[in-house]
Formats: C-alpha cells, sequence, structure tokens
C-alpha cells in the first residue's frame, strides 16, 4: 500500500473512528493500569488486593447499571434522523444513566457498609466513584461514536489521562497514600466527564422537561437482551477475584489482580480487531456472500491466533522480568501469570469467532453459551481454587477458554453447513 492509499484509508471516517476509540479507551486502560502498579509499589499485597478487589467490584456494578444502554444507544442514535427525537432519546439517556448509576452506587456502598469484613468501605467509596463518572463519559462517546466523530473528542481524555498518571507518580514518591492515589482516579474520570459533556452540548440540548418513570422503564426494557449477555460475561470474568477473596483472603486477590491486569492491554487490541471485524463481516453478510464471510473468518482468526501466541511468548519471557525487577513483593503472581498467558491465546482467538456468530444475528446463542460458562467457570472456581489457590482460579479461566473455543467452532461449523445447505435450495 503506498503512503497515499494509508492517509486516504485513515482519513476515512470508520477508519478514523475505529482508530480515534482504539486511542481512548487504551489510553484509559493504560493509565488505570499504570495507576494500580504505581499503587502496588507502596501498597502491601494484602492492601492492595483490597484495591484490586474494590476495582473488580466497580467494574461489574458500572455494567449492571449501564444495562446494555451504551451498545444499545449507539444504533439507536445513528439511525435517528430527526433532530427533536435524537435530543429527547439523549436526554432520557442522560436521566436514565444517572438514575441506575446512583442507584447502584448507593446500593454498593450500603452494603459495604454493613460488611466491612469483605472490604474497607472507603476504598469502596472512592471506587464506586467510577460507576457514575464511567456512565456519564460514556454518554458522550457514545453520541460521537454513532456518528462516527469520536476523533474530535479523543483529544481532552488522554491529556487528562497522562496527567493522572502524573499526579499518581508524584503522590508515589512524597506522599504515598492509598487513598490519596484513588481519589486520582474518579476526579481525573469526573474532569473527562465534564469536558465531553461540553463538547456534547455544542451539539445537542439536552432537555428538562420532566422525566417519566416509564420513558425509563421502556428504554431499560429495550436495552435488557444487551444487558443480559454481557453482565453474564462480565460476571463470569470477574467471579475470579470474588472467590479468591472468599476462599484465600486480599493477598491472594493482589497476586492474581497483578498477573490478570498485565495480560488486558493484549486482549484489549484483540478486542478492538474483533469489534472491525463484526462490522465488516456484517457488511459481508448483507449480500449473503458466505464464502467471502468464511474467508474473512479464517483471516482474521489465523491472525489473532498467531497474535494470541506472541502475546504469550512475550508475557511469559518479559512479564516475569518486570515484576522481579518493578513489583518484587508480587513475584508469587508470576506462576499464575504464565498459566494466564497461555489462556490469553484462547480468549484472543474467541473474539473473531463470537464477533462471527454475531454478525449473523444469533445473539440468542451467545447468550446462551454465556450462560454455561457462567456455570462451568463458578462450579470450576469453587473446586479448584481451594484446592489450587490463585494459580486454580487461573486454571479455571484456561478451561474455560479452551471449552469456549471449542463450542464457538461447533455453532460456527453448524451455521456455515445450514447456510450452505439453504442456498443450494
Amino acid at each position: 500500500m503506498s503512503l497515499h492509499s494509508l492517509v486516504r484509508a485513515v482519513r476515512h471516517p470508520v477508519a478514523a473512528n475505529s482508530l480515534a476509540i482504539l486511542f481512548l479507551r487504551g489510553t484509559t486502560i493504560g493509565a488505570r493500569l499504570i495507576a494500580l502498579f504505581l499503587i502496588a509499589r507502596f501498597a502491601s499485597p494484602v492492601e492492595f488486593g483490597y484495591v484490586a478487589f474494590g476495582l473488580s467490584i466497580a467494574e461489574i456494578a458500572k455494567v449492571i447499571a449501564d444495562f446494555g444502554l451504551d451498545t444499545f444507544s449507539v444504533r439507536e442514535l445513528a439511525i435517528t434522523q430527526d433532530v427533536k427525537a435524537k435530543q429527547r432519546f439523549l436526554s432520557i439517556l442522560a436521566f436514565t444513566k444517572l438514575l441506575c448509576g446512583l442507584l447502584v452506587y448507593i446500593i454498593l456502598l450500603i452494603f459495604f457498609v454493613f460488611r466491612q469484613d469483605i472490604a474497607p468501605v472507603g476504598i469502596m467509596a472512592i471506587l464506586g466513584l467510577l460507576v457514575l463518572t464511567g456512565l456519564w463519559s460514556n454518554l458522550t462517546i457514545t453520541y460521537f461514536q454513532a456518528h462516527l466523530r469520536v476523533n474530535e473528542i479523543i483529544v481532552p481524555v488522554i491529556v487528562t489521562n497522562i496527567i493522572s498518571i502524573f499526579i499518581i507518580a508524584l503522590l508515589s514518591v512524597f506522599k504515598p497514600n492509598i487513598l490519596l492515589g484513588l481519589v486520582v482516579l474518579p476526579v481525573a474520570e469526573t474532569i473527562n466527564m465534564l469536558i465531553l459533556l461540553q463538547h456534547l452540548r455544542r451539539e445537542v440540548t439536552l432537555t428538562r422537561e420532566k422525566w417519566q418513570l416509564a420513558e425509563v422503564l421502556k428504554l431499560l426494557h429495550r436495552g435488557l437482551p444487551i444487558a443480559v449477555t454481557v453482565i453474564l460475561v462480565t460476571l463470569y470474568t470477574r467471579l475470579d477475584v470474588v472467590v479468591l477473596k472468599s476462599f484465600l483472603g486480599a493477598e491472594a486477590v493482589a497476586y492474581y489482580s497483578i498477573a490478570f491486569r498485565m495480560t488486558e492491554p493484549f486482549l484489549f487490541i484483540a478486542s478492538a480487531l474483533g469489534s472491525s471485524m463484526y462490522s465488516h463481516v456484517s457488511t459481508t453478510l448483507i449480500n449473503n456472500s458466505i464464502s467471502r464471510a468464511r474467508f474473512l473468518l479464517t483471516r482474521y482468526a489465523t491472525g489473532l491466533l498467531f497474535y494470541g501466541l506472541i502475546c504469550c511468548i512475550l508475557l511469559t519471557l518479559i512479564a516475569p522480568i518486570v515484576i522481579n525487577r518493578l513489583l518484587p513483593d508480587y513475584s508469587p503472581a508470576i506462576p499464575i501469570l504464565q498459566i494466564l498467558a497461555l489462556a490469553l491465546i484462547f480468549r484472543t482467538v474467541n473474539i473473531p469467532l463470537n464477533s462471527t456468530i454475531l454478525a449473523f444475528g444469533r445473539f440468542a446463542i451467545i447468550t446462551y453459551v454465556a450462560i454455561f460458562n457462567l456455570i462451568l467457570i463458578s462450579a470450576s472456581l469453587f473446586y479448584f481454587v481451594p484446592q489450587y489457590g490463585a494459580q486454580g482460579a487461573a486454571f479455571c479461566l484456561l478451561i474455560g477458554e479452551g471449552i469456549n473455543t471449542g463450542i464457538h467452532l461447533a455453532i460456527l461449523t453448524w451455521i456455515f453447513v445450514r447456510k450452505k445447505q439453504n442456498y443450494s435450495q
């Protein structure tokens, strides 16, 4: 490809928007990851275990509070042409996010006030704020994503993320304090949220009419099918931390979380490619080009398999050196990381397989698979964690993702065979 062609490709709205989302989400995840590692440097494994546990609970709570609305709203905003209708929808969406976010945060806070034996209230109160800031930041991101213009709002987010990393780094040197370091995270997201809302208000005026509860319930009902699947997936990918905390305590959570978080950037890149593939295959299927869809699946799956193998090798060889030099107190995380590195191969391959099934419109099947995964992972964790500790939790993920790959391949084989038979008739 020539330089001119490359520039034209990047300037294409879809390509530019995809690249902007990659940078926006990537820098946010990267900033949080670096912040956690900086906190881990001056916190004991037990203290960091509470932080890691609190963050996992906050991530689950955010998905529950969102209730599938972000995914649903992208399509709704993209197809709605009437300005007033779009404005009204966005206003109801904003109110619903505020209502759900506050409700989930209050429930979270009340629970941990009465169960301080699980995690300190201070940590949960701070990290729980990420539910509110995340929901409202996504309000603006959803709007611009629906119009393929995320590149217009990326700069302030990146700048704020960089500043937050710098502040936490300074605190870790001059005033190492866990709560003070954690406060930077919701404060940075609040600044992002306010800046993003200013961008949104230049485009749309959120109406202040009296919202009706019936409209909120109707919106939540429309997002229900997506919410069920997303919540199930989040539960079985975060359940390991909850089980570890229950059986082995905060220290085991700390070691496991250090290992798990080190795999996240690699998985994020694969997920971004999976999103592009979803659009690519969906477009191809409009013309009923089954053979082309099979070709794209093979190409993406092979590429991501190779990518997963490379990531596994890099994590196995380099990550232990990083942990031993920068986080020596967390050396027990190394064997856990080596198992999670193997699981990453299956996790990256499952992304294009899952995207292809969704492109065929088989949403119900994905929900059933998510239910099966939740049951399988739950049963495995309750057996392996008491027997093998944190390594057992990593092994559960490896087994679960391996079985998941087999299930996805079986489903896709059935879909392609059925499509071929229909085409022959």
